[in-house]
């Protein structure tokens, strides 16, 4: 499963797939890694994604590559939802918030939750913008030296890599036909 995530990235690294829905399968992968202690807003976060147009590969690569790094800035997470959630100017919202029907099960009360999504709706546009960035840039000046490489033409000029690059290929033809 995850070697077709990877294959999937690569093809929509190299194919005609907008940047833009590159970056924001790696935001979104960014900001569900960050939203940890609360089911209730990961599971509103990828119903968000079924909605948009977004590369679902990007976002479950992002997500997996996002998670340590979310759980090594967890202080600082909590310590950010701890000085948002004791800020005296929001304690009437947060209140009113707690006493909605359903919105408690976010959890969005608990210092972890509040520093993460914090944390991701701030850091989603760098995220967005960079991961579109990287994009532009593997495809103008990266890409055509790795297929240039001698070990990248060895590598697919082996009889079972061969056949799985042409089936992958019509595969992929196949698809922007329907």
């Amino acid at each position: 499963m995850p070697i077709k995530w990877i294959v999937k990235i690569v093809v929509a690294l190299n194919s005609n797939t907008r940047p833009g829905e590159v970056g924001a399968g790696t935001a979104f992968g960014f900001l569900l890694a960050f939203l940890q202690g609360s089911w209730a807003l990961r599971v509103l976060a990828l119903t968000l994604t079924f909605f948009l147009k977004i590369n679902n590969a990007a976002l479950l690569l992002s997500l997996l590559l996002f998670i340590p790094v979310a759980a090594l800035a967890s202080p600082l997470m909590d310590l950010l939802g701890g000085f948002i959630l004791t800020l005296p100017a929001l304690q009437g919202l947060f209140t009113r918030l707690y006493n909605m029907p359903l919105l408690p099960f976010t959890r969005f009360n608990n210092t972890l939750v509040m520093g993460g999504l914090a944390t991701g709706i701030f850091l989603w546009p760098a995220v967005f913008f960079g991961g579109k960035a990287l994009v532009v840039l593997y495809r103008t000046r990266v890409r055509d030296r790795i297929a240039d490489h001698w070990a990248v033409k060895w590598f697919t000029r082996l009889p079972g890599v061969s056949t799985i690059i042409r089936l992958v290929g019509k595969a992929m033809g196949l698809s922007r036909q329907l």
